[in-house]
């Protein structure tokens, strides 16, 4: 009776240990051919963390997370009341130098002709002086009246260069201003999504202080980690499928662009189908992502084809 029971729970279970190989070969995806290897990982993208260049009141922020910005699109404007004051007052000082050095740039031509005419006069006296035609009080006279013109025409020079150096300052500012002003403006780098927007209206804004973070979700990336046994068979330019959860009958194809040539231990958030493995390389896919389905931080996996001629399972 034992042994009757015995062989029924042994039948029983081997019964149960084919059923479940059979399920498991069943339900178990079919191995991969040979010229594929698979990877896993989150879908990333190049992120830029928007910020000003100087200290400004916001006075508007027209965007909001989620929301896509052209390339130039405005993503704030500072309060420009400071500083276009001051731009105001450069140009004014601008425009009374640049007046200030036409005026004596006139009187300096003037003076310079006036001085040589005299110059020609006493050069002359000079000589009559010595032929005794002329007397030593006019040949004094003659002589004042030169060292008065070139004297009045060195320091009508003097103010001119004087006037010239205020007025370049005076250029410096308003420039100095222009640019000033021109950061008011606070621009998108690049076309992207705004994925946080870490201040609003009325807020300081600081130098270097994020405004928002732009993504790029047209030029997304996965990172794939492999082995060493199989980091060899990649090369840049390997074509590749990228799979996520929301869109599982979808592949969104993909190229290597980066292959790592030092190993790392393997990161936390990456599984691996072998755990003995804790060294391994990371494998960078440029995905296609024109519609901008894929989004930043999705999980997702890979198919990399190292072998040209094997066709693709899925």
């Amino acid at each position: 009776m034992k042994a009757k029971t015995l062989l029924v729970w042994l039948v029983v279970l081997i019964f149960v240990a084919v059923a479940g190989w059979g399920a498991w070969r069943f339900f178990s995806p079919p191995p991969l051919p040979e010229g594929i290897l698979e990877g896993h990982g989150r879908i990333e993208g190049t992120e830029i963390a928007v910020s000003g260049k100087i200290t400004g009141r916001i006075a508007a922020m027209g965007v909001k997370e989620g929301e896509r910005v052209e390339k130039g699109t405005e993503i704030a404007r500072l309060s420009a009341d400071e500083i276009e004051a001051r731009l105001s007052q450069a140009q004014a000082r601008a425009e009374a130098a640049e007046r200030q050095v036409t005026q004596l740039s006139e009187r300096v031509k003037t003076l310079a002709h006036h001085a040589a005419k005299v110059r020609v006069d006493h050069e002359r006296n000079q000589a009559l002086f010595r032929q005794g035609v002329l007397s030593k009080q006019q040949f004094d006279r003659s002589e004042s009246a030169l060292k008065e013109a070139e004297g009045e025409l060195r320091a009508t020079e003097a103010l001119l260069a004087a006037s010239q150096s205020e007025a370049a300052a005076a250029q410096a500012i308003r420039r100095e201003a222009e640019a000033a002003l021109s950061e008011m403006r606070i621009t998108a780098p690049i076309t992207g999504t705004i994925v946080t927007k870490a201040m609003e209206e009325g807020e300081l804004a600081l130098p270097g202080r994020t405004l928002v973070t732009l993504v790029d979700l047209t030029h997304p990336y996965l990172r794939v980690y492999l082995p060493e046994r199989e980091i060899g068979k990649v090369k840049l330019g390997d074509p590749a499928r990228v799979f996520v959860d929301s869109f599982p009958n979808r592949p969104f194809e993909a190229e290597v662009t980066e292959v790592a040539q030092k190993a790392e231990f393997t990161p936390k958030d990456v599984h691996m189908p072998d755990e003995r493995v804790t060294l391994v390389y990371g494998v960078k896919l440029q995905i296609k992502n024109p519609q901008g389905f894929l989004k930043p931080g999705m999980p997702a996996d890979a198919l990399i084809k190292w072998k040209p001629e094997t066709p693709w399972t899925k």
